[in-house]
């Protein structure tokens, strides 16, 4: 097959993974939490926790390769996933599906509680925090899995930083018409979310020496630029979206069960590899793409990346701002296009940064106004759960803020315990 019949083809397939229309959204939470040793604050094992969970009735969750090592549990009935992110000292717990934000986070509150319990009863402390405090990003905290063993084979070491960061990601429906609309806006949108949600300015023993705010947000250089943060162009339409993620690396391929790497591009490699599972590396390709947002094609949603982990109320608050900007995507993509993308870059650039700009807060103010409106049309009253950020925009404060009052007036041991569950 050429190059026009198989990116045809990937158009097709790509459409048909997104539904024509939706009833209902629903929305998935993802949230990571640092875990760290009661007594030193270091970076806490959080493996730890899987044999206990397995003998509550927990099924064990195995690696691809390595079938015998257990990565996470999940609770069969529920369906949530309580696992490790790249570092085996990051705790995370994957909601599944859910029309209600309120039901979603209440579930998610009972599985936080019981979790936060058992990690004290083995003495270690789960943070709502962005990066580990002291332990710096090390390759012995890698979680073994065949996957990272390889993709840490075309990767400079720098990729170690991802083993100590930690981040409340959001899934929205979208339908196959508001893809490329949906990665432009929430990529665009990224500033505005980090202004409101960042948590990360305290790590390895103290103030970030920048002082930066989203500390964690800004430590992917070991990432070419077109496949970190925002795109550095939006996408016209579907088929330049799909072009664009085409010409990315494929880095990771997986044939006869097991893993290898590639320098090739994704299209390249495909079209000298007409016999390779081109979807199944397409979905692959997504998963090691790391924007501020990006389309899943395996869940027919968008992921929303930006925002630091923070405390329960704030992943709520962040999941009814993801929410209500794609249930009112149309008007959000108006005020997104009144500027020019290069305004967007400075705008993530500055919030990174901790810069107060006014000009800022002012279009997180209307972000919030459109979500709300777009809430407010599904009945569920979950515009309520935008009163947090409200009230962060009026105070001109948010999570990072918050922690660096703490550390500087009352210390390390202070600033441990108001970020731990």
């Amino acid at each position: 097959m050429d190059k026009v019949g198989f990116m045809k083809g990937l158009k097709e397939w790509h459409e048909s993974r997104f539904p024509t229309t939706v009833g209902l959204r629903k929305v998935g939470q993802e949230k990571e939490y640092p875990v760290v040793w009661a007594n030193d604050y270091q970076a806490a094992d959080v493996r730890i926790l899987f044999p206990i969970l397995i003998e509550k009735g927990w099924e064990p969750k195995y690696d691809e390769v390595y079938n015998n090592l257990i990565l996470g549990v999940m609770e069969p009935i529920t369906g949530v996933e309580v696992t490790t992110e790249a570092g085996w000292c990051t705790l995370e717990i994957i909601m599944p599906p859910e029309e209600s934000i309120i039901d979603s986070t209440l579930k998610l509150q009972k599985v936080e509680k019981m979790i936060v319990s058992l990690a004290r009863d083995q003495g270690m402390l789960v943070l709502g925090y962005g990066i580990q405090p002291i332990s710096l990003p090390e390759p012995r905290l890698w979680i073994k899995k065949r996957r990272h063993e390889k993709i840490r084979e075309v990767l400079p070491e720098g990729v170690n930083i991802v083993t100590i960061t930690a981040s409340d990601q959001v899934h929205v429906d979208i339908t196959r018409d508001e893809v490329v609309d949906a990665v432009n806006v929430f990529n665009a949108l990224s500033g505005l979310i980090i202004h409101l949600f960042a948590n990360s300015p305290i790590w390895q023993g103290g103030v970030d020496p920048l002082y930066r705010l989203a500390v964690r947000e800004d430590l992917w250089s070991f990432a070419s630029p077109d496949r970190i943060g925002m795109p550095l162009i939006p996408y016209n339409n579907l088929e330049d979206y799909l072009k664009a993620t085409g010409l990315l690396k494929q880095f990771l391929t997986r044939e006869n069960g097991d893993y290898s790497t590639t320098e090739a591009l994704y299209l390249d490699y495909m079209l000298k590899s007409p016999k390779t599972d081109w979807k199944y590396h397409w979905m692959l390709l997504e998963g090691m793409t790391w924007l501020n947002a990006r389309v899943r094609t395996p869940y027919s949603t968008i992921e929303v990346r930006p925002a630091c982990t923070a405390s329960l109320d704030g992943t709520e608050a962040l999941t009814a701002l993801c929410l209500g900007i794609v249930e009112n995507l149309t008007e959000v993509k108006e005020m997104v296009f009144e500027y020019p993308w290069s305004f967007w870059q400075g705008k993530r650039g500055r919030a990174i940064a901790g810069v107060q700009d006014d000009i800022m807060d002012s279009l997180a103010d209307r972000m919030l106004m459109l979500a709300e409106k777009g809430l407010k049309n599904r009945c569920y009253g979950e515009e309520s759960l935008l009163g947090l950020l409200y009230d962060r925009l009026y105070l001109k404060t948010n999570p990072a803020k918050k922690a660096l009052k703490v550390f500087e007036q009352e210390g390390f041991d202070s600033f441990i315990k108001t970020i731990s569950l």
